[in-house]
């Protein structure tokens, strides 16, 4: 038996789909690298990066404490290579923000792989913006959002319970600009769009405006048609996509 099945045949065409995937992936990730990186540099960088993800012990950890409200356990969660979650723990790693904006918390998956980037980085701070609302994840409202975010983590995490409309131009104010924001809120068009808008302007050179669920609508597509930036869009339909910021 080889590690990808009994049929040999299933297993070269399994690590050939793999393989193209990490092509894609390189592909997808030299937008936030200078023009001049080649693609050998990339590879390795994301060699390293998935190593760093298996060895994130402090999550796997809580996965497996709230197994019965995640529903899936750690490798499916974040080692599946189908899936964008890695992506995002890949840009903070190679941009390395020192102000990160998320809207949208929920259990705090994404904010423990933005943490655990920052970590690694060895600087800058994520600001999570959450409502819950009681009809909202009916099966988590007995949980605070963020419970997956490790204690260890938190040094570097502010959350803030209330609503996006009143928090989010209130902290980019406070703030005066953001090196990373990442959209995973609400996702009706209208909503997308404002805060796309709302933050944009904040947005540093070079920096990046992520989201989430993109193919839900065409704000994202619509908005990357107003701004000067380059639009890069996941591969493999992973609902994923960015805009650097020219």
């Amino acid at each position: 038996m080889n590690k990808y099945g009994r049929n040999v045949f299933y297993g070269y065409a399994w690590k050939y789909v793999l393989r193209t995937q990490q092509m894609g992936d390189v592909e997808f990730l030299r937008s936030v690298y200078p023009a001049s990186t080649q693609p050998v540099h990339v590879r390795r960088n994301l060699s390293q990066f998935w190593d760093e993800l298996r060895d994130f012990s402090e999550l796997r950890k809580a996965v497996e404490s709230y197994q019965q409200f995640v529903k899936t356990d750690y490798n499916g969660l974040i080692l599946n290579e189908t899936v964008w979650l890695p992506l995002l723990y890949f840009l903070v790693r190679i941009k390395k923000p020192e102000l990160v904006i998320e809207t949208g918390c929920a259990t705090g998956t994404t904010a423990s792989l933005i943490l655990y980037a920052l970590q690694q980085n060895r600087s800058g701070h994520l600001y999570s913006i959450d409502l819950r609302f009681p009809s909202d994840w009916l099966t988590l409202n007995s949980l605070p959002s963020g419970f997956l975010v490790p204690e260890v983590l938190k040094a570097r995490w502010s959350l803030i319970l209330k609503d996006t409309k009143v928090a989010l131009p209130n902290l980019l104010s406070q703030l005066g600009h953001v090196n990373f924001f990442f959209h995973d809120s609400d996702h009706s068009y209208v909503h997308q769009m404002w805060e796309y808008l709302t933050a944009w302007p904040y947005l540093s050179a070079g920096g990046i405006l992520a989201s989430d669920d993109i193919l839900d609508n065409t704000a994202l597509f619509d908005f990357a048609r107003q701004v000067p930036g380059q639009m890069n869009i996941s591969s493999r339909g992973r609902n994923f996509g960015i805009i650097v910021k020219s």
